[in-house]
Parts: structure tokens; sequence; C-alpha cells
């Protein structure tokens, strides 16, 4: 692997605290109303934007029978798996297109807030 090149885009935006602790503050002062979501199994939602080959696992074939091809057939994989270096980058795009296709706009200085 090369720095930059294998591996250069493995990272998704995170919100600062002092950002968090700022938009409760207002909200309290204002009487804005604040809403919380999580989504489950969000890094699984993120779609590969590279060509990610997997062998099946041994024994996978007793979990979820032969659909996929015997043990350690390789698969490519579709969508992002949790914990994968990835992931969070690749939902952050499926989140980032669908906030965009809303009319939201994104803050510069702190790319995981979005305002309308």
């Amino acid at each position: 692997m090369r720095s930059g090149i294998d591996y250069g885009d493995t990272f998704a935006p995170c919100a600062r605290m002092n950002t968090i602790r700022l938009l409760v503050a207002l909200s309290v002062q204002f009487g804005w109303k604040m809403t919380y979501g999580d989504v489950l199994n969000a890094s699984l939602n993120g779609k590969c934007t590279r060509i990610v080959l997997v062998n099946i696992p041994h024994k996978w074939n007793e979990i979820t029978g032969d659909a996929l091809g015997p043990d350690g057939t390789p698969c490519i994989i579709d969508k992002s798996l949790y914990g994968s270096p990835e992931s969070g980058r690749c939902w952050n795009h499926v989140l980032h297109t669908f906030f965009i296709e809303q009319k939201y706009k994104r803050v510069a200085i702190e790319p995981c807030l979005y305002y309308k």
C-alpha cells in the first residue's frame, strides 16, 4: 500500500465538540427545537467507490447457504463494511448527497453541519 494513493481518502468528517456545545447553547437561548438522530448500521449503507474483493469465509455457507458459492470463492463487495477504513467516508457521501438534494447547504468550516 502506498500512502496517498491506496488509502489516502479514509476519513469522514466529525463535528467538533465546541460546535455541538454552541448549538445546544443557542437552541436553549433562542428556544429552538433540537432533534437528535442516529442511523443504525450507517456504515453498511455506504456504497463502495472502489472494487473490493474478499473471499467467502470458511463455514460461511453453513450460515447463509450456497448462494454466493463455495467457501473461499472471491466476491466483489458492493456496500461498505463496518470497520473498513473507507466505511465512514462512504456513508458520509450518502448523507451529504441526501442533504444537498434536500436543498441544505454545508457550513464551510464545519463539514458535518448543514443548514437550510
